[in-house]
């Protein structure tokens, strides 16, 4: 829910790092959660075991 609101606020010219900051979320965990799933589960399947 809170990645939602930091891309709702991105639209009204709030920039993600205030977003973020705002909400305690991690801009990282932000980019992450934009990933098409796609690229999510090859990057799991690349990482080490």
């Amino acid at each position: 829910m809170s990645y939602k609101l930091v891309e709702d606020l991105q639209k009204k010219a709030i920039t993600v790092s205030q977003a973020c900051g705002a909400l305690q979320v991690s801009r990282s965990g932000y980019y992450a959660h934009q990933a098409p799933k796609n690229t999510r589960l090859e990057d799991a399947s690349r990482s080490p075991k």
